[in-house]
């Protein structure tokens, strides 16, 4: 499915996850993956648990990151597309 800002993107919940040091460690056991996130990761992954729309999550960035808005959303569809490919999040 293709992501935009649109979509209804939500956190698998058949993954862990833990913040270690402002980063966020990610456990798929299903398929023993890894996978670590940045501090963007961070706030990104930390953003979809609490329910953010995708807008808001890229709006987010923008002013805690001081960068433009396109690049906050490209950004985010980009980490999203990631997670997405790996099972992580589930776009609806």
């Amino acid at each position: 499915m293709e992501l935009s800002l649109n979509s209804k993107v939500r956190v698998n919940s058949e993954i862990l996850s833990r913040e270690v040091d402002g980063e966020m460690v990610i456990l798929d056991l299903s398929e023993n993956a890894y996978f670590g996130l940045n501090e963007v990761g961070t706030l990104i992954w930390q953003s979809l648990q609490s329910g953010m729309a995708l807008q808001e999550i890229a709006s987010k960035i923008t002013e805690e990151y001081e960068v433009e808005s396109d690049e906050a959303s490209r950004d985010l569809l980009n980490v999203l597309g990631e997670l997405q490919s790996k099972g992580m999040v589930l776009v609806q």
